[in-house]
């Protein structure tokens, strides 16, 4: 100890894989029943709709804990017809599968990056959800168990390399209260998650890589056209009649159409503001532009609002991080439109 601080020692090391939460096999030995399960595919149920009592209803006619229609529904319908799916979603009360939909157009992330760093003597593990209390100390528990760690230099580090919801223990996942009903893939994700974060941890002990996993599909280039997905070339060769360009990001991102004719560029002033204004009175300028989420602008800005200097040239004065600017966008009639008003 120096002046009440652990030394750390000087290493840096970590382990990543990616696992298809949707299609892990469990073993025994992490189930806690002494029989090996499986994971299933992303589900919503009925108290993930309902919201939370600590933060506020959602939608109404769902509640967290029993839901009278879509028990029944599930237990006389949906878990009688499939028993590979009652073994994993049970008891959720199921309202949503997003498995089969994510064949058609992505919606719910399957592929969960696992990832466990060491800096010096502390061991972060990172999960991509978020993860209740107890969860979180098995997790911790098994890390510290595998490298020989005191469990207080073992943290978990929520919402890393991705977001898949809450991830619950299983008792909690039979309560099914919010955060129940938001554990996607079932009633086994947490076991799956500890079992390969312990591979990670023993790897990490012994010096020995590991597998990169299952890769999750790439979004970028995919553009939906008839309700299915096309993938198509990252950069399209433009034709004189569209210039249509598409993008789309990992957040599912609807693609940008360009379709303004073949002069059309990103950046064009769609409606230009007056020459004069009088104090008080609001400026609107109008610009084609692609979707926001295409480029977060983190450290920047979208919108920056110039004054001309007296001896010549341009100083900036205000950006969309001002109270007194507005920045929307909206698409009409396919084109990106980006009003931006400062007042």
């Amino acid at each position: 100890m120096r002046g009440g601080r652990r030394a750390a020692a000087r290493r840096v090391d970590h382990r990543l894989t990616t696992v298809r939460l949707s299609e892990v096999t469990v073993r025994p030995e992490f189930t806690g029943d002494g029989r090996a399960h499986r994971t299933g595919g992303p589900a919503v149920g009925a108290a993930a709709l309902a919201g939370s009592e600590e933060d506020g209803p959602a939608f109404p006619g769902f509640h967290e804990g029993r839901n009278w229609f879509w028990d029944a529904l599930s237990s006389r319908v949906f878990y009688r017809l499939s028993a590979t799916l009652r073994d994993s979603q049970a008891p959720k009360a199921l309202v949503f599968g997003a498995r089969r939909l994510n064949r058609v157009r992505p919606v719910v992330a399957e592929h969960a990056p696992l990832q466990l760093l060491r800096i010096g003597s502390l061991y972060l593990v990172g999960v991509p959800a978020e993860v209740t209390i107890v969860a979180g100390l098995r997790l911790r528990r098994a890390v510290a168990a595998a490298v020989g760690a005191e469990l207080d230099r073992v943290l978990m580090a929520g919402y890393s390399n991705g977001y898949l919801h809450y991830l619950t223990t299983p008792e909690e996942y039979d309560s099914q209260q919010y955060e129940g009903g938001s554990t996607l893939f079932g009633r086994w994700e947490l076991p799956a998650v500890i079992q390969t974060v312990t591979g990670l941890a023993r790897a990490l002990a012994d010096g020995r890589p590991v597998s990169p996993g299952d890769p999750p599909p790439r979004l970028i280039g995919l553009a939906r056209f008839g309700g299915r997905l096309t993938r198509t070339a990252a950069t399209r060769t433009r034709t004189a009649a569209t210039r249509t360009r598409t993008a789309a990001t990992r957040t599912g991102t609807a693609a940008t159409r360009r379709t303004e004719g073949p002069d059309a560029r990103l950046g064009e002033v769609l409606r230009q503001p007056r020459s004069g204004y009088r104090a008080g009175e609001r400026v609107t300028a109008t610009f084609l532009a692609a979707h926001p989420n295409n480029d977060l602008r983190r450290g920047d800005s979208y919108l920056e609002v110039q004054g001309a200097e007296p001896g010549g040239g341009w100083r900036a004065v205000a950006d969309d991080g001002d109270w007194c600017t507005r920045f929307h966008w909206h698409r009409a009639l396919g084109a990106a439109n980006v009003p931006r008003r400062p007042r």
